[in-house]
């Protein structure tokens, strides 16, 4: 298992100034403090997700307003201490907010989840090695808002 401070420690020197680690005061992190939630805030009715696959080797932390298409989560209704990331991108701010405080994305697509929406993605990636990983942090605009964060990590070995 990775801890967030590993993490931390693996990429600091490196890790490209977008890269974030925190949505809704929730980490990307997998160890015996940070497990897998499900929980859905009432007041500002938005889920966020942090999903674990393959013992951690895969690693997701999504906040949308829509819940995810899976039958096996139990949600728990629980106010979210924020609806931003660390580096302070709201839900709500626009695709140039972002490229203000991110730079310019890897890539931008057509979201293939919210059909009529645009993608921003940054990706960036530890080495080549089997135990290295790969980040994404994919912001999801609908009618130029944001209205999805999504942050994921996989072992390049899976």
């Amino acid at each position: 298992m990775i801890t967030l401070a590993l993490a931390f420690a693996i990429s600091q020197k490196t890790q490209p100034a977008w890269m974030d680690w925190t949505i809704a005061g929730y980490s990307l992190a997998y160890d015996e403090k940070h497990g897998p939630v499900s929980i859905h805030d009432p007041k500002s009715s938005y889920y966020l997700y942090r999903t674990v696959d393959c013992d951690g080797a895969i690693l997701g932390l999504i906040l949308t307003a829509t819940p995810l298409d899976d039958s096996g989560y139990t949600i728990v209704n629980k106010r979210l201490p924020s609806l931003s990331t660390g580096k302070g991108i709201h839900l709500g701010d626009s695709p140039s907010r972002i490229r203000q405080l991110l730079g310019k994305p890897s890539r931008e697509r057509n979201s293939e989840e919210l059909p009529g929406s645009k993608e921003y993605v940054y990706s960036w990636s530890t080495g080549k090695r089997d135990d290295d990983y790969k980040y994404d942090e994919c912001y999801t605009f609908k009618r130029s808002r944001l209205v999805r964060i999504n942050f994921g990590r996989i072992m390049n070995s899976v």
